[in-house]
């Protein structure tokens, strides 16, 4: 089974550098453009489904396939959300560092065990997604290709737990706005096919 996983296109929040989590921020128009880019990107790909966060930036970005996929439906769903960040919501790290440096950063190097005030940590957040990737592998066969629209947060998790398998490496990578990988599950192990970006379509 192939899995495209791609972040949603740009919002205003993203241009402040915002935390947005939860907030249901819709994309800007750089995103709607970006988001448009990445679809023809994808448009001659295989795809049996589509899912999608169940937030407006990540169904805008969803949306744009039909054009290319007009007989598939989109399934969105609240396991694909972005973390969240609870009283960090809507703020900068500025802002947030202004309220409690320390918190931050106990967050930052532990998000495991500590959480934003009234958010989640990374456990709740691996438990949805791991979710989602169980529902998704009982469902669909060894030749289909299914692409998923997430935030930047789930992405550190695919990055971490699916490539690399080290969870060291969750922060090192930081996945544009309407970029993604492709992976391919052989076995048991999940592989990096190919890095997505809506501003060159396919890398190798």
């Amino acid at each position: 089974m192939r899995v495209i996983w791609l972040r949603h296109g740009e919002t205003d929040g993203n241009q402040d550098k915002k935390y947005m989590g939860h907030t249901d921020i819709p994309l800007n128009q750089t995103g709607h453009d970006q988001a448009e880019r990445l679809a023809q990107s994808l448009s001659q790909e295989s795809i049996q489904a589509i899912y999608t966060s169940d937030l407006i930036r990540a169904r805008q970005t969803a949306e744009k396939l039909f054009t290319y996929f007009p007989n598939l439906s989109i399934q969105s769903t609240p396991l694909l959300r972005e973390c969240f960040f609870g009283e960090w919501e809507g703020l900068t790290y500025r802002d947030i560092c202004a309220q409690d440096e320390g918190l931050f950063h106990s967050w930052y190097h532990n998000p495991f065990v500590n959480a934003p005030p009234q958010g989640e940590t990374l456990t709740n957040v691996d438990q949805r997604l791991s979710m989602f990737l169980t529902q998704l592998e009982e469902k669909y066969s060894a030749k289909d290709c299914v692409v998923i629209f997430t935030h930047g947060g789930p992405l550190h998790w695919v990055w971490a737990k699916l490539i690399e398998r080290n969870w060291q490496e969750m922060w090192k990578v930081n996945t544009p706005n309407a970029g993604g990988w492709m992976l391919e599950k052989t076995d048991e192990t999940w592989r990096l096919i190919k890095e997505i970006d809506w501003n060159s379509g396919f890398d190798g």
